[in-house]
């Protein structure tokens, strides 16, 4: 009989993506089921902290791996993140199971987690300008936003919510068809 205080075995191994902002852990063991979804990384373990302090951005899990965005200072550290993911899979991290349902994409997302991806994808390059991207709203296939600073009026607006926002929505919240600003 084991021990009332044995450690789950954890075997996962990290692997990079298409989008060098997104590593996948493969998750054999502790089992990762259920539908794609977005969690919400809460409690006092290392990842958690790593959410906190904006070095992971968004966490997304889906049967059988778990999926990190970066934050704004991208993988600096991939070696601690790793550390940070085994701990939350051997300590049965319980936000994996309260993550929201993200297998129908936007539909379930909070605009909280919209704002995080948005923030993941453009807000190193927003920020470096003297500007941001702030989410308002999400009514059915269309993401509303609001630029700040440098960003209200920019001529590159377009092409920054194209080119870096709108993939990284697709990916993490595949409702999302469309992104509008806001006109004041």
């Amino acid at each position: 009989m084991p021990s009332p205080d044995a450690v789950s075995p954890v075997v996962a191994h990290v692997q990079r993506t298409a989008d060098p902002s997104v590593l996948r852990w493969v998750v054999h063991e502790p089992v990762v089921a259920g539908p794609r979804r977005a969690c919400v990384v809460v409690g006092a373990g290392a990842l958690a902290g790593l959410v906190s302090d904006g070095v992971v951005a968004a966490v997304v899990a889906g049967p059988g791996y778990l999926e990190l965005t970066a934050g704004a200072g991208g993988w600096t550290d991939v070696a601690a993140v790793d550390a940070a993911v085994c701990e939350a899979l051997a300590a049965g991290a319980p936000w994996l199971a309260a993550g929201a349902d993200a297998g129908d994409g936007a539909a379930t997302a909070d605009l909280a987690d919209l704002q995080r991806v948005v923030t993941a994808a453009a807000g190193s390059l927003t920020a470096l300008h003297g500007g941001s991207i702030e989410v308002v709203a999400l009514e059915g296939p269309t993401l509303t936003v609001r630029m700040h600073g440098t960003c209200a009026g920019c001529s590159f607006t377009d092409a920054t919510l194209e080119r870096l926002v709108l993939p990284a929505l697709r990916r993490e919240a595949p409702a999302v068809q469309t992104v509008t600003i806001a006109h004041d």
